[in-house]
């Protein structure tokens, strides 16, 4: 992780992820999704018991929930 200590972060990086939609919001036990620096979405979400990425999440006992074969082999 990147030290901000005594650092203008807007002179060194483009963008700069955002947890939620809300300013200062930490990693607890509800799905928040990750953001860019300006607010656009991604497709990942985190908690400290899961991540998500579009309708897929995986928790950390090891359950999966959503559609996670398409066609493919797995």
């Amino acid at each position: 992780m990147a030290d901000f200590f005594n650092e203008k972060p807007h002179n060194t990086y483009k963008s700069i992820l955002n947890i939620g939609s809300e300013n200062n919001q930490t990693i607890d036990a509800t799905l928040r999704t990750i953001e860019d620096g300006r607010g656009n979405e991604t497709a990942l979400e985190v908690s400290t018991t899961t991540v998500g990425v579009g309708d897929i999440e995986i928790k950390n006992d090891n359950t999966i929930r959503g559609a996670i074969m398409d066609g493919g082999t797995y």
